[in-house]
C-alpha cells in the first residue's frame, strides 16, 4: 500500500547521519506535528537536497505517512527561509537552540498543534531579526503552554482570587499572593515586575515581547514549566550553555 503523501511547511530541529549518504531529521512541521523523517542520499555532493536541511532552515517537505512507521520518507523539498544571521551571531544561534530544545522536550511525537508551530516560527524570527531574544523566548513558553494545555492563571491569585498576586504554585497553576504562598509545598518567587511582566507578555501579541526589556524572569518560568509538564531536567537541558558577555563599547 502507498502511504499518502503530505506537502506542509517544517522548522529543521535537527539532523543526524544515516549511513554513508543520508539524513534522518527531526523536523517540527504545520500539518503533521513533530516527526522524524528520513532523506535518502542527501549527503551526495549531487543530491538536489544537499543544502536544503540544514538545522534552523524553514523547508516545504513532502512527505509519505505511514502509520505503522516510526521515521517516514521525504519526496520532495525546498528551502523557504535560512535565517543567515545566525550564521554570524553565536548568542542568536544559542537562542535558536534554545527555542529548539524546548520544542524537542515540550512537544510529542506526532501531536499536531498548528497553533504552536505558527507560535515557533514567529518566536524564532523576532529572536533573531528584531532581538530581545529573552523576552521573546519568555513569552514563546508561556503562550506555549497554553497551547499545550497548561495555561497558567496570572491575573489573580489562584487560591483567593482577590490579593496581588506574587509568586508561581505548579499545584495552583498560576500565580499566588505572598498570604496564601505561604501554605503550598513548592513556590517558585519572582523578583519584581514579576508578575505584571508574566501578564504584559501572556496577555499581548507576540510583537509586544520586543519592547520589553529582558525582565530575568526566564529561568523561574521554565521551573515552573517543569514542574507543570513533568519534564525532568527541563531548566538546565532548555537553557543549555550561555552566550558569551557582550563586548564592551568602544
Amino acid at each position: 500500500m502507498i502511504a499518502p503523501r503530505v506537502r506542509t511547511r517544517g522548522l529543521v530541529l535537527r539532523k543526524i547521519p544515516y549511513g554513508e549518504s543520508s539524513w534522518i531529521l527531526s523536523l517540527f512541521t504545520y500539518h503533521l506535528g513533530k516527526l522524524k523523517v528520513l532523506v535518502k542520499g542527501a549527503k551526495r555532493p549531487k543530491s538536489r537536497f544537499v543544502s536544503t536541511f540544514e538545522t534552523f532552515h524553514v523547508v516545504e517537505v513532502v512527505v509519505g505517512v505511514k502509520e505503522t512507521r516510526e521515521i517516514q520518507h521525504v519526496y520532495e523539498a525546498r528551502t523557504l527561509v535560512t535565517l543567515p544571521e545566525l550564521r554570524t551571531s553565536y548568542a542568536k544561534q544559542v537562542w535558536a537552540s534554545r527555542l529548539v530544545r524546548a520544542i524537542e522536550l515540550l512537544v510529542p511525537e506526532r501531536a499536531q498543534s498548528r497553533g504552536l508551530y505558527s507560535l515557533t516560527e514567529r518566536s524564532l524570527f523576532l529572536m533573531v531579526k528584531e532581538g530581545h531574544e529573552e523576552s521573546v523566548f519568555l513569552a514563546f513558553v508561556l503562550k506555549a503552554l497554553r497551547t499545550l494545555g497548561y495555561p497558567p492563571t496570572l491575573d489573580r491569585c489562584v487560591v483567593c482570587g482577590r490579593r496581588v498576586p506574587r509568586h508561581l504554585s505548579p499545584r495552583r497553576g498560576g500565580a499566588v499572593c505572598s498570604a496564601c504562598g505561604e501554605h503550598e509545598p513548592v513556590l517558585i518567587y519572582l523578583p519584581e515586575p514579576g508578575i505584571r511582566t508574566l501578564q504584559t507578555l501572556y496577555g499581548s501579541s507576540l510583537g509586544v515581547a520586543t519592547q520589553v526589556p529582558d525582565p530575568g524572569l526566564l529561568e523561574p518560568v521554565l521551573r515552573y514549566a517543569e514542574w507543570v509538564t513533568g519534564i525532568d531536567g527541563l531548566t538546565e537541558r532548555v537553557l543549555g550553555p550561555s552566550p558569551p558577555p557582550a563586548a564592551p563599547a568602544g
